[in-house]
């Protein structure tokens, strides 16, 4: 018997309206999703305009699901007339960034070696350079 691995994924949504949050709840819990954490959502001041609005309501949600579940999650907040925009990440945990960036390798540059040169030493230095 195969086993399901559930990742935890955030979604970020602007909507029309502060009441269209449900939408979003709606559609994850149809895709097989639990919610683990949940801001309250905001009215913003959009930086432009997205689909003729200068506001919207900006909410997140933390939830984690089945990969194979995103697919038609997100064709299905695509249709909804309400949400002018969501994007989808996959929530790393902080420990995993840490790791990552124990796995590079990494390089100590060693300052150059100044040397004080005479005048005549430059002199000479040029004309085996030039030869």
């Amino acid at each position: 018997m195969e086993e399901t691995v559930k990742k935890i994924y955030e979604i970020g949504f602007l909507l029309e309206s502060a009441e269209h949050a449900e939408i979003i709840k709606k559609a994850l819990l149809q895709a097989g999703a639990s919610i683990t954490e949940e801001s309250p959502v905001t009215e913003r001041e959009l930086a432009y305009t997205i689909k003729k609005k200068n506001r919207a309501f900006f909410g997140f949600i933390v939830f984690s699901a089945v990969t194979e579940s995103m697919a038609g999650l997100e064709s299905q907040l695509r249709m909804e007339a309400n949400v002018i925009r969501f994007l989808i990440t996959v929530r790393q945990l902080p420990s995993a960034r840490r790791s990552e960036r124990e796995r590079r390798p990494q390089e100590k540059i060693k300052p150059a070696e100044s040397t004080v040169l005479s005048n005549e030493d430059l002199a000479q230095r040029l004309e085996e350079i030039l030869k």
